[in-house]
């Protein structure tokens, strides 16, 4: 990795921090495009739209890494399930009745998530810093976790959405560390895996959707909003997010690009707040200092180890 300059870091820090702002009024966007259709439907139509875009770009790139998928066929079907489709109908599913803020601070736990599966997976080792910043983490996480914003009465229980939600964050980690053995192990070309894995989880998707929303033009109150959202959420994530997160890695680590990412709950719940008048409670602002202080911890291992 080459040393940045000063006003190239700042530059490159700048960017990262309006890709995750980016990222961040994406779950808005993607609550108020719930209120046209259902999940299920919207993760297909964009996860197959974003699978023929990233495929097409790969043409135009190098056709010559477009080869056989024999011998990749298991991975491609995990990463199908866990990355595309488990990770973003239960996400979907569950930010109809989450605030953003929340949805999106779960989110927020998939570093130490996939340290602890990476731990058992992988046989990665976890030091005292990663262990105090886990504890501390998922500690403060516990309050708003349980704690239901969006009722009329303040009440202490988790509830489907919730789980959904917890399931979405272990499925992004089983798909991700699957995607790392796809490409950094098997040598796998990123984009045909990404495109690949779209397509087939957006297959996935749409027979969810034929079975639980009916699959019809019946099932999308209004198709102009509809699909005014899935086109923003899809150029965000699928498009720009993805390959602008890659092109950063290749700038800074993954842990300060972790780091600068944590600021995404805040400009989530601030962008929640405007334009769907969400409240931002006291739990969220409690927990989200105290999983930084967890995460920080969490930080500090590796990044030591990584100047050794």
């Amino acid at each position: 990795m080459k040393t940045l300059t000063f006003k190239k870091k700042i530059f490159f820090i700048l960017l990262a921090f309006i890709m995750y702002a980016f990222f961040g009024f994406s779950f808005v966007v993607g609550k108020k495009t719930l209120e046209y259709g259902g999940p299920f439907l919207m993760t297909g139509i964009r996860m197959v739209l974003a699978g023929i875009v990233l495929f097409l770009i790969q043409v135009l790139i190098n056709r010559k890494k477009i080869t056989s998928i024999k011998g990749f066929i298991p991975e491609l079907i995990l990463l199908s399930v866990f990355n595309i489709f488990l990770t973003n109908v239960l996400e979907f599913w569950a930010l109809q009745f989450l605030a953003c803020y929340k949805t999106c601070f779960v989110y927020s736990l998939s570093p130490f998530i996939s340290a602890v599966l990476s731990y058992f997976a992988l046989k990665e080792k976890l030091g005292v810093y990663k262990i105090v910043g886990l504890v501390i983490a998922f500690c403060g996480f516990a309050p708003l976790l349980v704690y239901k914003e969006l009722s009329d009465h303040n009440k202490f229980y988790i509830e489907p959405a919730e789980w959904a939600l917890l399931g979405a964050v272990f499925a992004t980690v089983t798909g991700w560390i699957v995607m790392r053995k796809l490409v950094h192990q098997k040598k796998f070309p990123v984009l045909l895996a990404n495109s690949y894995s779209m397509l087939l989880g957006g297959v996935f998707s749409f027979l969810t959707s034929w079975v639980f929303e009916g699959f019809s033009p019946m099932c999308v109150s209004n198709w102009k909003l509809f699909v005014s959202g899935l086109l923003v959420i899809t150029l965000v994530n699928n498009l720009i997010g993805y390959n602008l997160y890659a092109y950063l890695t290749k700038k800074f680590t993954v842990t300060l690009m972790t780091f600068i990412g944590f600021v995404t709950p805040l400009l989530t719940a601030l962008f929640g707040w405007l334009f769907l008048k969400e409240k931002i409670t006291v739990f969220f602002v409690i927990s989200y200092a105290v999983v930084l202080v967890g995460f920080i911890f969490f930080s500090k291992e590796e990044i030591e180890s990584k100047s050794k």
